[in-house]
C-alpha cells in the first residue's frame, strides 16, 4: 500500500512541476510519463483540485 500512495504522491507531483509549461495536455504527458490512462490523470488531477493546490478553469474540453 505504501508504494502506491508513493507512486500517487510521484504523479502528481509531476502534474504540479509540468502545468505550467503543459496547461492544455498536462493529462496526455503525464499518462504517457507513467504509462496509465487519461482517466487515471484525472483522478489525480480532481484530488488536486480538491486539494486546493491547483485551480481549474473552464468546463469539458476547455478546461484548463
Amino acid at each position: 500500500m505504501v508504494k502506491v500512495r508513493q507512486r500517487g504522491e510521484q504523479i502528481r507531483q509531476f502534474i504540479l512541476t509540468n502545468l505550467e509549461e503543459h496547461p492544455n495536455d498536462v493529462a496526455t504527458l503525464t499518462a504517457q510519463m507513467f504509462g496509465i490512462s487519461r482517466q487515471a490523470v484525472s483522478k489525480h488531477i480532481q484530488r488536486l483540485v480538491e486539494q486546493k493546490a491547483i485551480a481549474a478553469e473552464g468546463s469539458t474540453k476547455s478546461r484548463i
